[in-house]
């Protein structure tokens, strides 16, 4: 899969656990605080969108996803994607900024 230009992350698993690696989102040159998440599920699993401000800080929940589904973020300095419990199917998640240009 090509990620558009636009995406600021995306995080893609097969595995039955996984976390994605953390991703600074403001070194991308966001302009605004909010974007859009949308988590697509084939199969199980829980998707848990995460963020910190710092690297020195524990990471916290933003939402989980269960199903595909599509929010409006708050977006964090440093997020990360974490998946639990799936047995079958795909996960896809990506955030876009709510703030172009």
């Amino acid at each position: 899969m090509t990620t558009p230009p636009n995406v600021l992350f995306l995080f893609t698993a097969q595995a039955v656990d996984a976390n994605s690696a953390a991703t600074p989102i403001i070194a991308a040159g966001v302009r605004g605080m909010y974007g859009v998440a949308q988590c697509e599920i084939t199969g199980d699993g829980t998707v848990t969108l995460q963020g910190r401000l710092d690297s020195t800080l524990p990471w916290k929940d933003i939402t989980a996803f269960t199903s595909s589904d599509a929010v409006e973020v708050v977006l964090f300095p440093e997020i990360r994607g974490v998946l639990a419990g799936r047995s079958t199917g795909n996960v896809t998640l990506a955030i876009m900024s709510t703030e172009l240009g």
